[in-house]
């Protein structure tokens, strides 16, 4: 049973080093690709044809429209201690498809006409990002009834806006002429997350297993000897 228990700690600690080293392999990944060229945005998704996660992190520029009829808001995102939304808007684009854009950041109660984006053409840049798909446990999203939702699905948002969405959608870095929407923090590649202290807490439990199962059979040996050294001492007498 020990030896089952210390095999199940061991291959914990060995899959959350594995966890760390593909976190590793993936920050190495998402850097080279956005320290890249920025290119544009419709070039971009053409040329990745269906492998369109090759493009997570990619730098992108485009230009449009803003069509603020069909704007949403991702709930749940806090700043700085405040809770607030992520505008997200689409971006009318030459061809008459769109790309969402994810403009910043609001606080929950702030009047939303503050963050109406201008009118007109306008040349947008920012970080291309992948659909974010529902989990199983996930809530549903119905952007028609509500225009607040838990995430940037593309599925979704396809059947909502009028227009042909784009595979990807834009996190803005746009230098913003108004004081609202605050624009997103750059991403970061150098955060491992906690695979590392994991590992070492799975190693150590199967550690102390062991040293713990070795004192049990230490202790057991001992007080097996010692009625017969008890026996001996009473003989001599």
């Amino acid at each position: 049973m020990l030896l089952v228990l210390i095999i199940v700690l061991v291959s914990l600690g060995l899959w959350q080093l594995r966890r760390l080293e593909e976190r590793q392999v993936g920050n190495q990944v998402g850097l080279s690709r956005y320290t890249a060229e920025p290119l544009d945005l419709e070039a971009m998704v053409a040329g990745a044809g269906s492998d369109l996660d090759t493009l997570e992190d990619r730098r992108a520029t485009t230009r449009g429209e803003w069509d603020p009829t069909y704007e949403v808001y991702v709930r749940s995102q806090v700043r700085d201690g405040r809770s607030g939304l992520w505008v997200v808007t689409p971006l009318i684009l030459a061809d008459g498809k769109a790309v969402m854009v994810n403009r910043g950041w609001i606080p929950v109660e702030l009047d939303r006409q503050a963050a109406v984006p201008p009118q007109g053409g306008v040349e947008v840049s920012g970080t291309v990002r992948a659909s974010r798909s529902r989990s199983s446990i996930g809530p549903t999203d119905r952007p028609g009834i509500e225009d607040t939702i838990a995430r940037v699905d593309l599925s979704v948002l396809d059947g909502y806006v009028p227009h042909s969405l784009l595979g990807v959608y834009l996190e803005e870095s746009t230098v913003n002429p108004g004081p609202w929407p605050l624009r997103l923090d750059e991403p970061v590649f150098d955060d491992e997350g906690s695979h590392l202290v994991y590992a070492v807490q799975w190693f150590s439990f199967a550690l102390v297993a062991l040293v713990g199962y070795a004192a049990l059979i230490r202790s057991k040996a001992h007080r097996r000897h010692r009625p017969a050294e008890s026996a001996g001492e009473v003989d001599s007498l």
